[in-house]
């Protein structure tokens, strides 16, 4: 089957779909502004113009833990390495749950790196997603919190910093979800700075 693991999607056919993609974005937009300090938010807010979320959650795959380094080889390496090489101009977003984050890091190191650096390159926005990327409409609110935090703990041990950008897991909605995402940034946000203070 074309685009499984053992058979992946060709480089070209990936770089066909960024090179439109590119097309219609036009010539790049504003970045957002680098990270401050561990665990702070930029002070001013830009957005990024793109095109494309690319998702990266391995409990989406429903794949066996011996499977996981192939998916991130064949799928979030090669694209890192198409994004950098033939498409450095065209910026992105990489959605990935904390689970996923710490897969990589645990079984490709160097995919990690890859990741960080199109992060410090203002080429990619990273976007978080809760620990194992649960529907959190489907949970009470304090619940629903926890793997928000998990996935923000993981963040910062991983890329340094916590991502200004929240997916909803299949947009499942209840009136507390935005407020689950929200409280749980800001506590993290405002632990770091205690922790900063002399």
């Amino acid at each position: 089957m074309e685009g499984s693991p053992d058979r992946p999607l060709p480089p070209q056919g990936l770089a066909r779909t960024i090179a439109s993609a590119g097309r219609l974005l036009g010539a790049g937009g504003r970045l957002l502004p680098r990270a401050g300090p561990r665990g702070a938010r930029p002070s001013k807010r830009c957005t990024m113009k793109y095109v494309m979320i690319f998702q990266a959650n391995l409990n989406d795959a429903y794949l066996t833990p011996d499977r996981y380094a192939c998916v991130i080889r064949r799928s979030y390496d090669l694209l890192l390495d198409t994004m950098a090489k033939p498409f450095p101009r065209v910026t992105f977003v990489f959605e990935a749950s904390g689970n996923t984050l710490d897969e990589i890091a645990r079984r490709c190191l160097d995919v990690r790196a890859k990741l960080k650096n199109a992060i410090a390159q203002r080429r990619c926005e990273f976007m978080e997603s809760p620990y194992a990327h649960p529907m959190l409409a489907t949970f009470p609110e304090e619940d629903g919190a926890c793997p928000i935090r998990f996935s923000n703990e993981t963040y910062e041990r991983h890329l340094g910093f916590l991502p200004q950008s929240f997916w909803n897991p299949e947009c499942g909605w209840r009136s507390y979800v935005p407020r689950e995402a929200m409280e749980s940034v800001f506590a993290m946000c405002s632990n770091a700075e205690e922790e900063r203070e002399p």
